[in-house]
C-alpha cells in the first residue's frame, strides 16, 4: 500500500484472510503483517518480501526472491522457494 507517495506495510484483518500475489503485482508492500486469524500469504511475484504472522494457524508460502517468514504463534506451515537465501523463522507453536 502506498500512502503519500510512501509505501506502508501491508496489514490483514485480525479474522482469516488470504491474500495471492501474482507475478504482476506492484513492487510495494515488502512487509506484509497477517495479525491474527489462520491466514494464507502466497506470493509469487519473485520480489523478495518480510511476511509475519501472528497467532493462529497460518501458511505462507513465497516462490524466488529472498524472503522471511515468521511463523507466530500457532501451527503454521512455511514454505519458501527462493533465488538464493530464505529465512524461516518460528519460535512459538509447530511449524510443518
Amino acid at each position: 500500500m502506498v500512502v503519500d507517495g510512501v509505501a506502508r506495510p501491508l496489514k490483514l484483518t485480525l479474522r482469516d484472510d488470504g491474500i495471492l500475489l501474482q507475478q504482476d503485482s506492484p513492487r510495494n508492500n515488502w512487509l506484509i503483517d497477517t495479525l491474527s486469524g489462520n491466514d494464507n500469504v502466497t506470493d509469487m511475484t519473485q520480489h523478495g518480501r518480510i511476511i509475519k504472522g501472528d497467532s493462529g494457524h497460518d501458511k505462507l508460502i513465497t516462490y524466488g526472491g529472498e524472503n522471511v517468514l515468521y511463523g507466530g504463534q500457532g501451527d503454521d506451515i512455511l514454505w519458501a522457494q527462493g533465488m538464493y537465501r530464505d529465512v524461516l523463522i518460528s519460535l512459538d507453536g509447530k511449524t510443518n
